[in-house]
């Protein structure tokens, strides 16, 4: 409970968010310090795509849309840093299985907050990612998402995979070809202009 309460109190609730969109970021853990514990190709790819998410949550937090961190508890793994740096007292949820909405909690701060929009990125797109954008999916809510904010392994991810993942945004979600993309569109939902 003492987890819920910190969260709900972490997450802003101002009336500028009429559509009830909420940033869901799934497992962007590290090693300890380091980010690099993330199989992409180089360091380069790896900042971009953070500076893309961080572009995301700085934009979340300006217009008071919830942020929910949700991650698969390791003793080995913390959310990464330089993210929840972005969000004033930042709090997690953790989830038990790939799927976020296995977490009850998870499910009730959804529920509380009547996030029925969520912005949906992390790691990895083929698996905890795609679980948690199909239980969004399948409970009829409005996914909102792009490649941009989801990452992969490429070290078991095949094209075949990461082709019918995308393929399963492209029909299933509002799927945007980039962050700039998907946050114009929230502005536009929100009335809040370009």
């Amino acid at each position: 409970m003492n987890l819920l309460r910190a969260t709900q109190q972490s997450i802003p609730t101002s009336g500028k968010n009429p559509k009830k969109f909420g940033l869901v970021i799934v497992d962007m853990l590290a090693k300890g310090e380091s980010e690099m514990s993330y199989p992409h190709s180089s360091r380069d790819q790896l900042d971009l795509g953070f500076e893309r998410v961080g572009r995301l949550i700085s934009f979340a937090v300006q217009h008071d849309i919830p942020i929910i961190f949700v991650v698969y508890p390791n003793e080995n793994f913390v959310p990464i840093k330089r993210l929840l740096d972005l969000v004033p007292n930042a709090r997690t949820i953790p989830k038990q299985h790939y799927d976020a909405f296995s977490s009850p909690q998870f499910v009730r701060v959804m529920e509380d907050f009547g996030i029925n929009s969520p912005i949906i990125g992390g790691f990895e797109r083929t698996c905890c990612v795609f679980k948690t954008v199909d239980s969004a999916v399948s409970r009829h809510m409005h996914v909102w998402t792009t490649d941009e904010i989801m990452f992969g392994n490429i070290k078991c991810d095949t094209r075949m995979s990461v082709f019918l993942a995308r393929l399963y945004y492209r029909l299933k979600t509002n799927y945007f070809n980039s962050v700039d993309d998907l946050i114009h569109a929230v502005k536009m939902e929100m009335g809040v202009g370009a």
